[in-house]
């Protein structure tokens, strides 16, 4: 072989080495770059599932934020029908005050007692139970204002503990009050109770107590409203009114093997027994 023969072959021989060095060099490079676009791809990847969870989360958030302002103006609406039923009540006991007596009684064959009424005529008919005037031989009235008058019976029903009174007057403008409508009493419905309890022991001064309607009863043959109003010793004969500021009941007993179970003799009753007292 002649040198030139040798060189040339030698030439071919670095050549060919030097393109497949280049050759692995090009695919080591490739492997790092597609390396490298899967961590990339992997990276994206996460992103992508953080921002998805992100999103969830927002729209989780956005969720409770809706049951917040929900639960908010519920609360609002709630404290709203506090404030109207609070002011209902104030508007009931200014407008029956005047109406709601204070009755005294002297007793035969000794002694006395006490009780209240509510006037239900401008001419001075008054409504009481039976059991407060059982028995007298003297009635005293007195009205929220301070005027006092002496009154008669004018009719009594033992069984239905109602009696009907006459203030010793020819006044024509007594304060009366309204009456509802057996129909319109709803167990649950707000109502007061007003009267004057315990006067020899904590004055004669009106009481006013809040209930509901609890139940509406027959017991031994008589019909009754029950309430967890408080009506105490003093009450009896005094109204029961709905947060209308009507007349729905006369406050009569209470349960006393119980708490917060007093009992009212229903209007229909009372509208019934004035009809057959002193007319329409």
């Amino acid at each position: 072989m002649n040198r030139l023969a040798v060189i040339v072959l030698s030439l071919l021989i670095v050549l060919s080495g030097a393109g497949g060095f280049m050759i692995l060099q090009q695919g080591q490079d490739l492997d790092d770059t597609l390396s490298q676009v899967a961590a990339l791809s992997g990276q994206v990847a996460s992103i992508v599932s953080s921002v998805s969870s992100f999103s969830s989360d927002m729209s989780d958030l956005q969720s409770s934020l809706e049951n917040i302002r929900g639960d908010v103006a519920g609360l609002e609406e709630s404290i709203g029908g506090l404030e109207t039923t609070g002011s209902a009540m104030l508007d009931v006991v200014a407008l029956l005050r005047p109406s709601v007596v204070y009755v005294e009684v002297e007793l035969s064959p000794f002694g006395a007692g006490s009780g209240s009424g509510v006037i239900l005529t401008g001419e001075g008919y008054v409504m009481t139970n039976y059991h407060v005037i059982e028995d007298n031989t003297s009635i005293q009235v007195t009205l929220s204002g301070g005027d006092s008058y002496s009154a008669t019976v004018i009719d009594g029903d033992r069984d239905l503990d109602l009696a009907i009174l006459k203030l010793g007057s020819s006044r024509d403008d007594f304060p009366a009050a309204a009456l509802g409508d057996y129909q319109d009493i709803t167990i649950g419905e707000g109502v007061i109770a007003l009267g004057f309890p315990f006067p020899t022991d904590i004055g004669e001064e009106l009481s006013v107590s809040s209930g509901i309607v609890s139940s509406l009863r027959f017991i031994d043959g008589y019909q009754y409203i029950q309430t967890d109003a408080a009506i105490n010793n003093g009450n009896s004969g005094g109204p029961l009114v709905n947060l209308k500021g009507e007349v729905i009941g006369i406050n009569s007993w209470v349960f006393t093997l119980g708490e917060g179970l007093g009992f009212s003799i229903p209007v229909n009753n009372m509208k019934e027994f004035i009809v057959s007292t002193i007319g329409s």
